[in-house]
């Protein structure tokens, strides 16, 4: 079993091998659980809001520790799609919702968490402001 300085230390070094050490430990058949009970409170009030608001659109750089999954699960069985993703340091389709003063991540939820696993704090997102 590793230390948590040794596991800390393989996210830096192999991202890709830190993702499936996750996915084997909380995960089930290859997908690492990530839904927040916060958005699944608030997935009516944000729909509706993204029915009858026009957002505020740009492109916004925000830290990952401030952003909120919107979708179940996570796959890290798929090891191209993960290499992949592991490997675009700038993608440009990770797309974010704020609403009630909260940043949902709509869409790109494997390059935010590439983004975590190579060590990076922040990502730039086309950001939708329906605040």
């Amino acid at each position: 079993m590793l230390s948590f300085a040794e596991f800390l230390k393989e996210s830096k070094v192999d991202p890709e091998k830190f993702a499936n050490r996750i996915g084997r430990m909380r995960g089930k058949n290859g997908h690492i659980p990530i839904k927040t009970p916060d958005f699944e409170e608030h997935e009516a009030e944000i729909e509706d809001a993204a029915k009858t608001k026009t957002p505020k659109i740009s492109r916004q750089r925000f830290r990952i520790k401030d952003l909120k999954p919107t979708n179940l699960v996570m796959r890290v069985d798929d090891k191209k799609k993960l290499r992949d993703k592991i490997a675009n340091k700038n993608p440009d389709h990770i797309k974010v919702i704020t609403h009630g003063g909260k940043h949902y991540i709509d869409d790109g939820h494997h390059a935010v968490m590439a983004a975590r696993l190579r060590g990076e704090t922040h990502v730039d997102a086309e950001h939708h402001d329906y605040d």
